[in-house]
C-alpha cells in the first residue's frame, strides 16, 4: 500500500493508526487505536475500561484513558503515570484493561460525585464487583488523591440503578433529605408473582418513583416525565401514578420540586424522621400556612368589588378608589347597560 491509498481510503484515528473512511468512530474502536498508538503497552483505564467490562450508558467520544509513561498524547487519549499494584490488570480482548475493581477506583476518585456514582453503578451492575474489594484495594495506595471522592460515591453506589437517570433520581431524594430508597421494588400480581418492577421507592409507605427510561407497569406507560406511583393496597393493589416535574436533560430536575411531588406535603424536617408517616404529612400539609396567601381587600362598601380599569385609577365616576379602599367599586347596574 502506498501514500496515496492510505490517504485516499483510510483516516487517521490517532498518529500511525488508521482506520477506513466509512468506519464509525465507536468508544471500542478508538479503544483499540488508542492501545495501538501505544505500542501495544498502555494499560486501558477509566471509562474506557468499564466499556470493555459491560458497562452501559458511556458515549462514543469519551476520552481514552490509558496507564502509559507518554505524557504528550493525541486529542482523545488521557495518559497517567500512576503505580499498578499486582492482580490489578488483566488481559481482555488481547488488551491490558484494568480489573473492574481497580476501575472503580480510578473512576470513583475522579469527577464530579453524581457522575461517578452513574457509573460506577453501570461497572457494578455488569460485573458485580464489591465495595470492600475496591476499599482494600484502596489500602494499597496510601495518599492517592480523590480517596474522600472515592468513599462517598462508593456510599452511595446501588446496583439497581439500570441507567443513569435513575441514578440521578435516586441522588436527588437523598439530598432532599428522605430516606434511602430500595431499587428494583416487585409489585406483585394477584397470584403473588412479579408483574413488574419499580425503579426505585419505599415500601414500608408504598411509594414508589418511576423514570421515563423504562416504564414496565401498565399503569405507568402513559408517563410523560418522571411519575410516582402509589399501591394503596398491598400484594396486587393497583397503581396510579402521580404527577412529577418535566425536565430536558438529568441535571435540570428541580430537587425540592421532584421531593415534593413523591411526598406532597412533608416538611423537610420531618423527611429526616425515621418514624415519620404519610398521614403525618398530610395533616401538617393541611394545618401549614400557605406560602402565598391571597391578597386581602380593604374596601369597606358592601358593593362589589373589581380592579381599576386602565386610565380611571384617581378620575371620577365610578372608576373611583375610595380612601383606603384597594379595588374598585363596581358600578351599578344602569351604569353598566349603557
Amino acid at each position: 500500500m502506498n501514500r496515496h491509498q492510505l490517504r485516499t481510503r483510510y483516516r487517521a484515528v490517532f498518529p500511525d493508526v488508521y482506520d477506513s473512511h466509512g468506519a464509525t468512530p465507536t468508544l471500542g474502536l478508538r479503544t483499540c487505536a488508542a492501545w495501538l498508538w501505544s505500542g501495544r503497552r498502555g494499560v486501558v483505564a477509566g471509562a474506557a475500561a468499564a466499556a470493555l467490562h459491560g458497562a452501559r450508558w458511556i458515549p462514543d467520544d469519551v476520552p481514552i484513558e490509558l496507564i502509559h509513561p507518554n505524557t504528550r498524547p493525541p486529542p482523545g487519549v488521557w495518559t497517567r503515570r500512576c503505580a499498578l499494584n499486582v492482580g490489578e490488570t488483566q488481559v481482555l480482548d488481547g488488551r491490558h484493561v484494568t480489573t473492574p475493581e481497580r476501575t472503580a477506583f480510578d473512576i470513583g476518585r475522579r469527577g464530579a460525585v453524581r457522575s461517578a456514582v452513574a457509573r460506577l453503578d453501570s461497572l457494578a451492575r455488569a460485573t458485580g464487583f464489591k465495595t470492600d474489594d475496591v476499599r482494600a484495594l484502596a489500602g494499597g495506595h496510601p495518599g492517592a488523591p480523590g480517596l474522600r471522592r472515592l468513599e462517598a460515591a462508593l456510599d452511595l453506589m446501588d446496583t439497581g440503578a439500570e441507567s443513569p437517570r435513575e441514578s440521578y433520581l435516586r441522588l436527588l431524594l437523598i439530598d432532599a433529605g428522605l430516606p434511602r430508597p430500595r431499587t428494583q421494588i416487585p409489585v406483585s400480581g394477584v397470584d403473588g408473582v412479579p408483574v413488574a418492577y419499580l425503579d426505585m421507592g419505599w415500601e414500608d409507605l408504598m411509594v414508589g418513583v418511576a423514570t421515563p427510561v423504562r416504564q414496565r407497569h401498565p399503569a405507568l406507560r402513559n408517563a410523560e416525565a418522571d411519575g410516582v406511583a402509589r399501591r394503596p393496597g398491598g400484594r396486587g393493589g393497583s397503581s396510579r401514578r402521580g404527577a412529577a416535574p418535566r425536565s430536558r436533560r438529568d441535571s435540570g430536575i428541580d430537587s425540592e420540586r421532584t421531593a415534593s411531588r413523591v411526598t406532597p406535603g412533608r416538611p423537610r424536617s420531618a423527611c429526616r424522621h425515621p418514624g415519620f408517616t404519610l398521614d403525618e404529612g398530610r395533616q401538617a400539609a393541611m394545618t401549614r400556612p400557605r406560602r402565598n396567601p391571597p391578597p386581602t381587600r380593604t374596601c369597606s362598601s358592601a358593593a362589589r368589588c373589581w380592579p381599576c380599569p386602565p386610565g380611571r385609577s384617581g378620575g371620577a365616576g365610578w372608576g373611583r378608589r375610595g380612601p383606603g379602599c384597594a379595588a374598585t367599586p363596581r358600578p351599578p347596574a344602569a351604569a353598566r347597560a349603557r
